[in-house]
């Protein structure tokens, strides 16, 4: 007879058991950190249409209520003291004559001129006015080298005495210009001296005389 065995023998033996993953649940967690992401997408996005619309909002705000500052009253009959660009003067009817130097290398004091065509004045050193009108007179006067001492350009007439008057510095090749209007009546002469005499570059582009006629009295 088989003896019988211990009671060890009798009792089976019982294994760990490890359940085997179930997919669904993995598939679970899966979804659950794409739906956080989605979120925080989500999240920028609205954050972002807010700013734009804020944007939106302050710009056509700024648009509406802007109004341009109103004109300024200016009564009926006045002038306008705006930066508006003024009329330019009609020059269609002015004329023009220009004069160059007649003089050598010496030391001068009164200037004598010469022009190619005699127009409305006439003459050398006296230049005698044969029409009366409006008249720009201009007058560019270039000195040599010479001995430190300052002169002065006189433009006059008999009329008028000194209707123009520039001075001029000692420094080398000094150069001086200057230009007036003045209305001058048929038979006025004028002249153009330098005191004391010195001597005068004789070029056509350093030294000259101009007139221009503005128009007829």
């Amino acid at each position: 007879v088989r003896a019988l065995g211990s009671e060890r023998d009798l009792i089976p033996e019982t294994t760990q058991y490890t359940p085997a993953p179930n997919p669904l649940e993995e598939r679970g967690a899966g979804s659950k950190v794409a739906v956080a992401h989605q979120r925080r997408l989500i999240l920028g996005l609205m954050l972002w249409a807010t700013l734009l619309t804020l944007g939106l909002a302050a710009s056509m705000s700024l648009h509406f209520f802007y109004k341009e500052a109103p004109a300024p009253n200016v009564p009926k009959g006045s002038i306008p003291t705006s930066s508006a660009p003024r009329p330019i003067p009609n020059l269609n009817n002015a004329d023009l004559m220009v004069f160059k130097p007649k003089w050598g290398e010496e030391e001068v004091e009164l200037l004598e001129w010469e022009t190619v065509y005699e127009k409305f004045i006439k003459g050398r050193t006296q230049l005698t006015v044969t029409e009366s009108g409006m008249y720009f007179l201009y007058l560019h006067v270039t000195l040599r080298a010479q001995k430190p001492e300052n002169r002065t350009i006189y433009v006059k007439t008999k009329s008028r005495n000194v209707i123009l008057k520039a001075h001029i510095s000692a420094s080398n090749l000094s150069t001086g210009f200057m230009g007036v209007g003045i209305a001058l009546n048929g038979g006025d002469t004028f002249n153009v001296t330098c005191s004391p005499k010195a001597t005068i570059k004789n070029h056509h582009t350093e030294t000259y005389l101009g007139v221009i006629k503005l128009s007829k009295s």
